[in-house]
């Protein structure tokens, strides 16, 4: 082998280790993305919760939220059955911050970082919780707007289960 084809060779070489390099720092920035995506969520969702955790202690707000969450929540229910604003604001809250640990867990077992053992309870808990007659079901079919959209249709299969399923 003369001089030059060596030559050749090695600037072949040195191409080749040069595009795979850019590869791997493309895939490096788009990791560096997705974490950075994934604290974002997990942020976004810890506000949602803390809002939710600051307005149980305030009793006009949660009988408020009662009031307002009655239509979707004990509308279906005789006058007699119906739950006090109270109670009902309540489970609207505890339903709502539920929902979005779910969601936020949904998504990082959706981006990799959670593995399917890890995500295997909470995906029980969702489905236990997004029931056709669960509270969270209910907000699910009134406000599911509020989740991201792979996460409300993961709720939306489990409440057309749970519709589905005999009596």
């Amino acid at each position: 082998m003369d001089a030059q084809k060596l030559n050749d060779w090695m600037q072949v070489i040195g191409i080749f280790s040069v595009v795979v390099s850019l590869v791997f720092v493309g895939y490096q920035l788009k990791q560096s993305q997705d974490i950075a995506v994934a604290g974002q969520n997990q942020e976004r969702q810890s506000v949602v919760i803390d809002y939710y955790a600051s307005l149980i202690e305030v009793d006009e707000i949660v009988e408020y939220y009662g009031a307002q969450h009655r239509e979707h929540l004990d509308g279906d229910l005789d006058a007699e059955n119906r739950r006090p604003d109270r109670m009902i604001g309540l489970a609207y809250i505890r339903s709502r911050m539920r929902l979005s640990i779910y969601d936020n867990n949904h998504f990082q077992y959706q981006s990799g970082f959670m593995t399917a053992e890890s995500w295997q309870p909470y995906l029980d808990m969702t489905k236990y919780s997004c029931s056709g007659e669960s509270d969270a079901g209910k907000i699910m079919l009134n406000h599911g707007e509020q989740f991201r959209e792979g996460y409300r249709e993961l709720c939306m299969s489990f409440i057309n289960e749970s519709e589905q399923a005999p009596d």
